[in-house]
């Protein structure tokens, strides 16, 4: 067998534990570096304490991807362009949406992240230099898990075949928010510099402090409104998920809250007090830029369009094409020892 087919079988046979076993793997690391690198040797006490959330956190991980195994398990067979039908509590319904167990992961998740993240950066970020391993840099990276940490929960609930509407429609709402998150992560490092360096010489008060980090810290949660929709949406079945308006509200929400609050106050700190500017600064205008372009786009929009520029019926057809010719591969491999005769039969009646 060549090798190129038996790394395909492998993968096919493989998919979707490594999604589940990296996401475990990155959210347990995360907390166990939190924990063992900053708080426990800050705090005195049981340190059996701090891991009590990541004990929660993990089985709650555990259980969203058994139940989204479980429903493509069962779903598989369904004919291509047929919505899925949940069963079960943990499935979701009508008003859960599709797998609801993925945005409460998340909600859980990152609400004990920002909570030992405030406790970080109010009791022990002023005290962290580059002269120990679990230094600023480090917390950094640490943080930044959260961005591959929220694509491997929305990768498990999902079974989406490459180029089709569905796949479309959700790399469309989840491309930027690995950004928005590590946006988020930077600002911080404002934080670190103001305690790195002499009052006198930045003089950033400590209400302006505290609006970063809370910016901040609302920034990491907000994902989980993305992951909702996608939800409601039983992740591109359904077209018409928010109205309009719904819409529109969102997108002033993501300027007032992300990129509009964050542009301005980076201009304050670089004016103000000479704060080394960041590269994340055009993003966030460039990303307003867009996010007006697209409320522009969303009023002359009639309520009864789909969120697709291209011809549905044509996705759709796509659609079936692939989902048939990823089933007919499927098959072919599980047929593989049959022989080429066999094969041949089956490609003349496809």
């Amino acid at each position: 067998m060549p090798a190129g087919k038996i790394l395909v079988e492998v993968c096919h046979k493989c998919y979707p534990w490594p999604i589940y076993i990296a996401s475990l793997l990155l959210v347990i690391a995360q907390g166990s570096l939190l924990n063992f690198g900053y708080l426990v040797p800050h705090f005195q006490g049981d340190w059996f304490w701090w891991f009590v959330p990541d004990m929660g956190i993990t089985a709650g991980f555990i259980v969203t991807f058994h139940a989204a195994h479980k429903f493509h398990k069962r779903t598989k067979n369904v004919a291509p362009g047929q919505e899925p039908k949940p069963e079960g509590r943990l499935e979701g319904g009508e008003w859960q949406g599709l797998l609801p167990l993925g945005y409460l992961a998340w909600l859980l998740y990152s609400g004990f992240l920002v909570a030992r993240l405030v406790i970080i950066f109010k009791n022990i970020a002023g005290n962290l230099t580059e002269d120990v391993f679990f230094g600023p840099n480090f917390l950094k990276l640490v943080m930044a898990f959260t961005g591959p940490i929220f694509l491997l929960i929305v990768m498990s609930q999902h079974n989406a075949q490459l180029e089709t509407r569905k796949r479309y429609y959700i790399q469309t709402l989840t491309v930027i928010v690995p950004f928005d998150i590590w946006d988020s992560i930077d600002f911080l490092e404002i934080l670190f510099l103001y305690n790195h360096r002499s009052p006198m010489a930045l003089n950033i008060p400590d209400s302006l402090q505290n609006i970063i980090l809370a910016f901040s810290m609302i920034n990491l949660i907000l994902p989980f409104f993305c992951i909702v929709v996608l939800s409601k949406s039983y992740y591109g079945h359904r077209r018409h998920v928010l109205s309009k308006g719904w819409r529109i509200n969102y997108v002033f929400l993501h300027i007032l809250l992300l990129d509009g609050a964050f542009a301005v106050l980076r201009f304050i700190l670089w004016a103000q007090y000479k704060v080394d500017i960041s590269i994340f600064l055009i993003k966030n205008i460039v990303m307003i830029g867009v996010e007006v372009i697209n409320v522009c786009e969303l009023q002359q929009e009639p309520e009864d369009r789909d969120f697709d520029d291209v011809d549905a019926g044509n996705m759709d057809m796509v659609e079936v094409v692939m989902e048939r010719d990823n089933a007919y591969i499927n098959g072919g491999m599980e047929n593989g020892n049959q022989g080429n005769g066999n094969q041949g039969n089956s490609v003349t009646a496809l």
